[in-house]
């Protein structure tokens, strides 16, 4: 954080009882897009910004308090000053990570009513983004075939996700490429202290092919009149033609099931298989 940014948010601290928790969330494992449909959104005049999309609060700052939430969000009269000139309610928003067992409950205590846009994407292009990511940061070494099939000991969230699943078969140890893509028992979660039939789901590849009417979906569902044009962010779609043929074959059969559960829960095949 540079040095302005840190005085940006001392003041929004000192300024926090005069700042309100967001009206809605974008859910999303990393390389889902939910920054990315953030950042469409935000192009609308009754959308404003925060100071990051992205506040981590509910998995890295939530002993910091409730204050240190709201200093993250725009200030209330800002929001009167735009509904009293457009003569209709703004909206905030953040993204916030799908996983992890406790951030529902965590969300739901400060924001019992928010609107949920949850975006998702194909299970093995998911994992193979954030193979590509790790491996342009130096970070991993393996190939792709190698990494997601290590079987490495994770984190309680993890262990609670693999423990619901009654899936014949299923070993506890494997790899976080695999297991971040496995949306259904996060979701099933969430469901639990919201409602499904209140909450948007989208596609990430619909996103990327029509970002206009991806985009414009989702404001209507925030209630929002639709965007005219929007300017278009450059996303560098990662090239899975280049996986193995056998491996691509083997995840395809590994996460058939786990997609049909989730096809089951949502009411709708979105036609990754």
């Amino acid at each position: 954080m540079s040095g302005f940014q840190k005085a940006r948010f001392l003041f929004h601290r000192i300024t926090s009882p005069l700042r309100d928790y967001p009206d809605f969330i974008i859910l999303g494992n990393s390389f889902c897009a939910k920054t990315l449909l953030y950042n469409y959104l935000t192009q609308h005049r009754l959308i404003l910004k925060n100071i990051f999309e992205e506040s981590a609060f509910f998995v890295d700052y939530y002993e910091k308090g409730s204050s240190w939430y709201k200093a993250n969000f725009p200030l209330k009269i800002q929001k009167s000053l735009l509904k009293r000139k457009s003569g209709k309610i703004p909206l905030v928003g953040e993204t916030i990570n799908l996983p992890y067992y406790e951030i529902p409950e965590r969300v739901h205590k400060l924001i019992p009513n928010p609107k949920i846009i949850v975006i998702l994407r194909d299970p093995i292009d998911r994992a193979y983004a954030s193979y590509s990511s790790l491996v342009k940061k130096g970070i991993e070494l393996l190939t792709f075939e190698e990494a997601v099939l290590k079987k490495i000991d994770r984190w309680a969230d993890v262990n609670q996700k693999l423990t619901e699943n009654q899936i014949e078969g299923l070993e506890e140890k494997i790899s976080t490429y695999l297991s971040n893509s496995i949306y259904v028992y996060d979701i099933k979660n969430w469901i639990k202290y919201f409602p499904k039939e209140k909450m948007l789901f989208l596609k990430s590849e619909d996103l990327f092919e029509k970002p206009l009417e991806t985009v414009n979906n989702t404001l209507e569902f925030l209630g929002l009149e639709p965007l005219v044009h929007l300017v278009n962010y450059s996303e560098r779609l990662e090239n899975t033609q280049l996986i193995n043929t056998k491996i691509k074959e083997d995840l395809n059969k590994f996460f058939k099931p786990y997609n049909k559960l989730l096809y089951e829960l949502l009411g709708c095949d979105l036609g990754w298989d």
